[in-house]
């Protein structure tokens, strides 16, 4: 019995062993550019770039890649069998489908986010991107804060059995061909958009949901613009139900705006299942005709009064926007304090709000001066994390210290990526000399786009403490410039 038993015991761990090792190595079931990752294999060249893949955070790193070959039979250039995979862009990245095959291809349930500060263009390929199956509910699309291209796809730009998402994205998908259509969003998907510009220009719907299948489907646009063209058909298309010929789903507009060019009308939703919300109206054709713009006014802002902010002084236009948005608020005692200096940790706090940081993560910052159970705390941890601002040589953040101009303009300057600036604007200042080497490049940036302007006509003061009404004003320059929605 004990030796039946054991022989028994053996045949089950020898049968086990494949299952486990199968289960370790399905972490890297990811093909790209004819390769498969594995445990050796986290770094696949992509032209004159490369793909690597973290498997312990399912992230897929593409820099200044060129991807345009299959594994064996697969079908997408990347293809992933894993349940979730990010993908970050590095620098300018290309799927190249070379007209047969997908750019991104995950027929099971694989949760795609693309993101980055890089590009990502679609090239050639048949689908843009192919996650799902026809029939089954697949998985999601999220493509935020980053920039993507689908041009000339042979079938859908963006193909996705589930939900897709938008946030604070540059995408843009164009098909000339008249066999497809731009967006497809399949059993029971939302589309959403938060922020950002989508553009769709197709020969046939735009955007199409459903397929015969009785669940719902929604477009949303909360924030950000979102236009939509077909030269053909509608600009949003739902298929009918089965023989009911109902269509089960809703178009809801709570922001942005949306624009709709159809070849005769622009969406075949019934207007009882469109909403749009308080703040917006339609400022241009309708839901039946061929085309319909729909936007949101901003609500009227009403003067806050500051004892010490009067109409007729240089800064009171900036102090009422920032004030009235929220950027910078008053003091307890109701007043503005516009010639106060500000210290380096409020500017901070007021850059994070503005930019509307996700602090709450943070708990500690390399910063030695720096309290965490303090007000500014994980707004400035924040700003390290994100390289905005690295703090003095001894390794302090400089709690308390007034901020100068050219601390200022460092701070925003890194936080717009560090563009490329000719520094020879600078010369007309007599004072140029004394800006630190530091901050020369983030002075002749701010002055180069009406940021920071001089004291005078010759001089900058590059090392004079910046005030609260200064800073304001610095502010609403950005803002009305568009710069902290790039």
């Amino acid at each position: 019995m004990k030796k039946t038993l054991s022989i028994l015991l053996s045949i089950l761990l020898i049968i086990s062993i494949p299952f486990i090792a199968f289960a370790a190595d399905s972490r890297y079931e990811l093909y790209v550019n004819g390769e498969k990752f594995t445990a050796e294999n986290t770094v696949i060249a992509c032209g004159e770039g490369t793909a690597e893949f973290d498997v312990e955070t399912a992230t897929l790193t593409l820099t200044n890649a060129t991807v345009d070959k299959v594994f064996g039979s697969q079908y997408g250039v990347i293809n992933s069998f894993l349940d979730d995979l990010t993908i970050v862009l590095v620098g300018a990245n290309t799927l190249d489908g070379k007209s047969n095959n997908d750019g991104i291809d995950a027929d099971g349930g694989c949760n795609i986010t693309i993101t980055g500060e890089g590009t990502l263009d679609f090239v050639d390929t048949y689908y843009g991107t192919y996650i799902g199956y026809y029939d089954t509910e697949g998985a999601d699309l999220t493509i935020k804060d980053t920039t993507v291209t689908v041009t000339d796809s042979a079938c859908a730009g963006l193909w996705v059995n589930h939900n897709i998402n938008f946030i604070n994205s540059s995408v843009t998908i164009t098909r000339t061909g008249s066999n497809y259509n731009g967006i497809v969003s399949n059993v029971g998907g939302t589309i959403t958009v938060d922020g950002g510009t989508v553009s769709v220009t197709n020969q046939k719907a735009a955007v199409h949901m459903g397929n015969t299948d009785d669940s719902q489907h929604a477009l949303v646009i909360n924030s950000g613009d979102l236009s939509l063209t077909s030269v053909e058909a509608e600009g949003v298309y739902v298929q009918p139900v089965g023989t009911t010929e109902e269509i089960n789903a809703t178009l809801t507009v709570n922001g942005g705006k949306l624009e709709i060019n159809g070849a005769t009308v622009t969406t075949n939703i019934p207007e009882d299942k469109i909403t749009l919300a308080e703040t917006v109206s339609i400022t241009s054709g309708g839901w039946t005709e061929a085309s319909v713009i729909c936007e949101a006014s901003e609500a009227p802002l009403v003067p806050i009064n500051f004892p010490d902010v009067h109409e007729g002084d240089w800064f009171y236009d900036a102090v009422q926007y920032c004030a009235q948005k929220g950027f910078i608020t008053g003091y307890k005692n109701g007043k503005f304090g516009p010639a106060d200096a500000l210290q380096r940790q409020d500017f901070v706090v007021i850059l994070a709000r503005i930019a509307g940081a996700d602090v709450d993560g943070y708990t500690s910052c390399k910063l030695t001066d720096v309290d965490m159970k303090a007000y500014y705390g994980k707004a400035v941890a924040w700003a390290v994390d994100q390289k905005i601002i690295g703090g003095y040589d001894n390794g302090k953040f400089g709690v308390g210290d007034k901020i100068t101009r050219e601390q200022v303009a460092t701070i925003l300057y890194r936080y717009m990526n560090s563009p490329d600036v000719d520094t020879s604007i600078l010369n007309k200042f007599a004072d140029k000399g004394s800006i630190s080497a530091f901050a020369l490049n983030a002075i002749a940036w701010a002055n180069a786009n009406g940021v920071i302007n001089g004291k005078t006509a010759t001089t900058l003061a590059p090392t004079a403490t910046a005030s609260r009404a200064e800073i304001a004003t610095i502010i609403m320059r950005m803002d009305k410039a568009g710069m902290f929605t790039t």
